[in-house]
């Protein structure tokens, strides 16, 4: 039933799509509320977005209508220091931001992290 509602709303011409991934879907307008439920197999409503930039894969960050920032940098663990105008300004050419993590590596053989 998901992947039929996927498609469905992936290629509906009511709808404009701005950022889709393997489980998620970002448009322009409300959903029916019958394709909304905590249900295995339907969309949930996780937040709405009054703003928003999507970079690419993994990649976009979004203010929520109730200013709550939501972020998603792929690979990247602190993304509360990534903001929508890190992003905005990435869509000059020729910008970059540089990020520094940490990334922890385990050795199983070792038993060590």
């Amino acid at each position: 039933m998901h992947v039929v509602i996927c498609l469905y709303l992936k290629n509906n011409p009511n709808y404009n799509l701005f950022y889709t991934d393997t489980d998620s879907i970002f448009i322009d307008k409300p959903l029916s509320k019958d394709l909304i439920t905590d249900d295995l197999g339907f969309m949930k409503l996780e937040y709405v977005l009054k703003d928003a930039i999507f970079l690419g894969p993994k990649v976009y960050a979004g203010i929520t209508d109730y200013g709550q920032l939501i972020s998603k940098i792929k690979g990247f663990t602190d993304k509360s220091l990534v903001g929508l105008s890190d992003l905005e300004q990435l869509l000059t050419k020729g910008s970059f931001k540089s990020l520094q993590h940490t990334k922890w590596f385990r050795n199983i053989t070792q038993g060590s992290i």
